[in-house]
């Protein structure tokens, strides 16, 4: 038992440590853990994009404007409802925003609705310069 409670004291210290490293470089540490947790996950999904999922960014037209993975579909959240007419549910969506938080609500929305490969990545800016793949659609 002390063994488990000393790793624990040391993995919250590190979480901690993490926070305020993040905070003095003005990094979201939210972001930085979004970014931690799909680390492991960016290969992966990497991969699910080159074997055709699509990748919808979340956020505003005007954000979107003012960047955004190519080949990507803008679909701001107040309209992923609306989008399920036409989205299949068979192909992955890899969802992407600005921090994680909108990708993250959307994921929520689609699961909801029975679409089973739905991927948050966190901000756009988390899968660097990949390209988005083709549309599938209804």
């Amino acid at each position: 038992m002390g063994a488990s409670s000393n790793e624990e004291k040391r993995l919250l210290f590190l979480l901690a440590y993490i926070i305020l490293q993040c905070k003095a470089l003005a990094f979201n540490p939210g972001d930085f853990l979004i970014y931690l947790i799909n680390m492991e996950n960016k290969i992966n999904l990497e991969n699910i994009i080159a074997e055709g999922a699509i990748i919808i960014d979340v956020r505003t037209a005007g954000e979107y404007k003012n960047g955004h993975i190519k080949g990507s579909l803008n679909i701001p959240l107040s309209e992923i409802e609306n989008a399920m007419s036409w989205l299949i549910k068979d192909v992955p969506i890899v969802l992407v925003c600005e921090s994680g938080n909108r990708s993250g609500k959307a994921k929520d929305i689609l699961e909801t609705n029975g679409y089973k490969k739905v991927y948050n990545a966190g901000s756009w800016n988390n899968l660097g310069e990949i390209k988005a793949g083709g549309c599938p659609v209804k």
